[in-house]
């Protein structure tokens, strides 16, 4: 069953989240935007907000990353972020996908060496 852009709603209410794996969804061109996240709240809240805005702990700017790399594919890209388990700064690899004008990605946090 397709459900288009329709699916966003149930992405930001939580409805693909599984402890700390959540789906995020990009729009792509000059004004891609976060248009779905399903993860926990933030601060400042991403969901909205332009992708060259959103960037992880220390200003590496992940969401122009996640555009600029994507690919239909697939491929990983690591940054750091704020682990919601443990309220720590955490190593992170997302993996990203292009689909039509869309970034559809899910990251996994990497266990500490």
């Amino acid at each position: 069953m397709r459900r288009g852009a329709a699916v966003f709603e149930e992405i930001n209410a939580g409805g693909f989240r599984d402890r700390d794996l959540y789906i995020f969804v990009y729009s792509t061109g000059p004004d891609a935007k976060l248009v779905a996240y399903g993860g926990p709240p933030v601060d400042p809240p991403v969901l909205g907000r332009p992708a060259a805005e959103i960037k992880g702990l220390g200003g590496l700017p992940i969401g122009k990353m996640f555009q600029e790399r994507a690919t239909p594919q697939g491929t990983w890209v690591d940054y750091r972020w704020k682990d919601p388990a443990t309220g720590e700064t955490a190593d992170k690899s997302s993996w990203v996908v292009r689909v039509g004008d869309y970034i559809f990605g899910c990251g996994v946090y990497k266990a500490p060496d």
